[in-house]
């Protein structure tokens, strides 16, 4: 997957050759018109600024990986990585009528999104904020997208493979000291990514906030949390635009590609290394679930720095810094089973429900 630059703040966009000074009196209204079309095509194609400075503040860039748009019904959907994203990607694509095709294709659909599918379902910034069109994004709770981006990175490698961002690797075991993930703790793995600084990693450890959207290009009509009322909400979208958006086999498909989790006693669990975690009856690894990471001293230290990497998701998507042991501190798998229990239910009879 192609990555994009880093970026703090917000960005700011001049046309090349354009002047500060007011217009002559003989430019025409269409050219005022097309001079601003092309700083907006050029903030899409660049949507980035500078590297330097502290993480807090840092946006994503918006990449090909961030939209997805139904022409037909004139729906975008944003998503992120590490938050839903499998479940996401399932969402569109069965809404669309393509879920089967690329589950034939490969039972990653993320396989099929990438190799298969019509790139016109990619959507730019430009596409989700276009005229008449409604657009919604799927966003998860920092503190549980946090753990579960560690465990990624711990059984990946650091994305090692997984991207073609090649420094990844080297860089994080340059700053850790270490080459064995095996010994690596959720703790030692948010301090590398504060000193890194959103440098080296990809899409999978950065934050969930697009530059599009900090600096207002794009304002998702509707944001639908995972951990609250999902299908209620995509209920909305679906009533609004004609599209199908639906939870139930989504969630169903894509469980089997999330993490299993074990929940872990004790004050310690954020500074226990990756290579502890038990082992399932397949020899899979047993994560924590995400809230054990945040208790006692050093998961309060945990959290705090959850909060400072992520601090633009908090106040973007309306999460609460405070709560790192509540309802939307849950592993994917628990997520998706009560959405998918959710939507089971949704499809019952009335009178069924009524008991």
């Amino acid at each position: 997957m192609a990555l994009g630059a880093l970026i703090l703040g917000v960005p700011h966009f001049q046309a090349s050759g354009t002047s500060s000074l007011a217009p002559k009196t003989s430019d025409t209204q269409a050219q005022q018109q097309q001079a601003q079309q092309q700083q907006r095509q050029q903030a899409d194609a660049l949507d980035l600024t500078s590297s330097s400075g502290p993480a807090v503040g840092y946006v994503t860039p918006w990449e090909r990986e961030q939209g997805l748009i139904d022409r037909k019904s004139k729906v975008c959907m944003g998503w992120t990585a590490r938050a839903a994203c499998t479940f996401a990607v399932s969402i569109f694509l069965e809404s669309v009528g393509l879920l089967d095709k690329a589950l034939a294709y490969s039972p990653f659909v993320h396989n099929y999104r990438e190799q298969r599918m019509d790139r016109r379902f990619v959507a730019r910034p430009l596409d989700c904020s276009g005229p008449g069109v409604t657009s919604f994004k799927i966003v998860r709770n920092p503190f549980a997208r946090a753990a579960s981006t560690f465990a990624h990175q711990m059984f990946s490698h650091f994305s090692d493979g997984l991207t073609d961002h090649p420094r990844i690797n080297s860089a994080m075991t340059n700053i850790l000291g270490e080459t064995d993930v095996r010994k690596v703790s959720f703790l030692q793995w948010l301090r590398a990514v504060k000193k890194d600084n959103f440098t080296d990693v990809d899409i999978h450890s950065k934050p969930q906030t697009t530059a599009a959207e900090h600096d207002g290009r794009v304002v998702f009509d509707s944001v639908c949390k995972l951990e609250h009322e999902l299908q209620a909400c995509l209920d909305a979208v679906n009533s609004r635009t004609g599209a199908n958006f639906s939870v139930t086999r989504a969630a169903e498909t894509s469980a089997p590609h999330s993490n299993e989790h074990q929940a872990m006693s004790g004050d310690d669990v954020a500074t226990l290394p990756y290579g502890s975690f038990p082992k399932g009856d397949k020899g899979q690894t047993l994560f924590p679930e995400p809230a054990d990471y945040y208790r006692g001293p050093k998961g309060a230290e945990a959290a705090a720095l959850v909060v400072e990497l992520y601090q633009v998701d908090f106040d973007q998507y309306k999460y609460s810094t405070a709560d790192t042991t509540g309802i939307g501190v849950m592993s994917l798998r628990e997520s998706l089973q009560r959405v998918a229990k959710v939507g089971r239910e949704g499809q019952q009879p009335a009178r069924v429900a009524a008991r």
